[in-house]
């Protein structure tokens, strides 16, 4: 998130979740990879990311409070395994 880089994204999310980000992709590439680099830039650049809680969740997956900015309010995300990584199951 903080590189901006879209592709990236999405090979961090879980298989379904990336499905659909990657169709959203090609029907306007151009808008969706605009409007990513925008929004990494505004709330990722300037300070990165910490964790500020994180829950266990039946089948094995987590949920974690994540702050993109010491000033900001925490994000909700969920994280199941895929194989040997874990990938994005909820969140943005």
């Amino acid at each position: 998130m903080r590189q901006g880089n879209l592709d990236l994204l999405i090979e961090s999310m879980n298989p379904p979740q990336a499905l659909a980000m990657r169709r959203d992709l090609e029907k306007d590439p151009v808008k969706i990879r605009a409007d990513f680099a925008r929004e990494a830039q505004a709330h990722f650049t300037p300070t990165g990311f910490a964790i500020a809680g994180r829950q266990e969740l039946e089948g094995g997956g987590v949920r974690l409070q994540v702050k993109f900015a010491l000033q900001s309010a925490p994000t909700e995300m969920e994280f199941q395994r895929v194989g040997d990584s874990w990938k994005m199951s909820k969140g943005f």
